[in-house]
């Protein structure tokens, strides 16, 4: 008896067997698709979009199949693909040329969407692309991709540069019909077009600081000042997310000079776009001190490698997470008054008990991973 009980309990349910389908064609000659009741007798049933078959309602009559019923052929998710002799290709047997694994019916959305990129890649040219080689700036599509994905931007950083420079979806003078002048909106000298952005004295003013504070000392091109390419391709990409928010602020200013009616100011465009960067570093530091955390919790050293090239060359952070910023770029917050937003260093405050040197112990600050300091009263 105890053995019966063990087999009883490591006996396996026997799955409960579903309805069959079939299908068949009718006196029209048009596939229909039905199920299976007995030998004899199908009652017809409707695809859903994922092409499975939908429960036929309780009225619908069973039919007397009176022609040869068809094996059907099946996707891997039970949907019904057609009939089987008349099918091609077979789902599982086949798959796209360029893809890595995988058969026709395991393919998701996104991996047929890389498919069909990476075939065309190369033989046809986005026209984003195709219009900036026209007017003498090369753009490599994959190269010009990755500086939207630099990690430390959110699309509102970068959204404005995709659309309004990489696109020219911008509104220019010469193409607004309610202008009353043609020229430049900034500079007044030249006719206002996207590429002409790239070669605007005004708005170099602006470009020119962020190549010095980076320590670019390439000619400003309208390659470097619109897309940060050197002659060797896109600069670091710390510098490429610095780039984009200072486009961001300038196409700000640049649109109210026409719709609000104020003046293109280079150093307020400027002083904007550092308080920007600035916060998206903050943002940085959080998410660099809760990896360091959950390290030691662990007892692993956490590489900071990434983060690092994120902000190169404004700023770096020690193998502990303090972040320092490099010597010229903290120069350029103080200049600008903007290092009450430039949050202080947990893990770089000095040690209130050593400092004062004396036997009282004073109350001690602690980082949380929030970054909540608690003081904790000690008698």
């Amino acid at each position: 008896m105890p053995c019966a009980r063990a087999r009883a309990r490591t006996a396996k349910p026997k799955k409960k067997k579903g309805p069959s389908y079939c299908g068949f064609i009718d006196d029209s000659g048009d596939v229909r698709f039905a199920q299976v009741l007995d030998d004899r007798h199908v009652r017809v049933v409707s695809l859903s979009t994922e092409g499975k078959p939908l429960s036929p309602s309780e009225d619908t009559q069973p039919l007397l199949l009176h022609m040869a019923e068809r094996r059907l052929l099946l996707w891997s998710n039970g949907g019904i693909l057609g009939i089987a002799e008349s099918t091609y290709p077979h789902p599982a047997g086949w798959t796209f040329a360029g893809a890595d694994k995988g058969t026709l019916e395991t393919f998701t959305v996104r991996q047929l969407t890389a498919i069909f990129r990476d075939s065309a890649l190369g033989k046809v040219t986005p026209s984003c692309i195709s219009a900036w080689a026209s007017r003498g700036i090369n753009i490599h599509p994959y190269l010009i991709s990755l500086r939207y994905k630099t990690g430390l931007l959110t699309p509102k950083d970068y959204a404005p540069h995709f659309k309004n420079i990489l696109h020219r979806r911008l509104m220019m003078r010469h193409a607004n019909p309610e202008a009353n002048s043609h020229s430049c909106r900034c500079c007044h000298r030249f006719p206002e077009r996207t590429l002409h952005l790239g070669k605007c004295t005004v708005i170099g003013k602006v470009l020119n600081r962020l190549w010095q504070v980076a320590g670019v000392t390439l000619p400003p091109t309208p390659a470097l000042n619109l897309f940060a390419l050197g002659p060797d391709g896109p600069l670091e990409s710390g510098i490429v997310a610095f780039h984009l928010i200072v486009w961001k602020f300038i196409l700000i200013s640049f649109t109210q000079v026409d719709l609000a009616r104020t003046r293109f100011v280079p150093d307020e465009v400027w002083k904007g776009a550092v308080r920007r960067y600035i916060s998206r570093v903050e943002r940085l530091k959080v998410v660099v001190r809760t990896r360091i955390l959950l390290a030691e919790g662990r007892g692993e050293q956490p590489s900071l490698g990434k983060e690092n090239e994120l902000t190169a060359p404004f700023g770096a952070f020690s193998p502990e997470g303090r972040f320092r910023w490099s010597e010229v770029m903290w120069n350029e917050i103080k200049s600008l008054e903007l290092t009450r937003y430039v949050a202080p260093d947990p893990a770089a405050a000095p040690n209130p008990s050593s400092a004062t040197g004396g036997s009282r112990q004073q109350p001690s600050t602690r980082a949380t991973p929030r970054g909540i300091a608690f003081v904790v009263s000690r008698r």
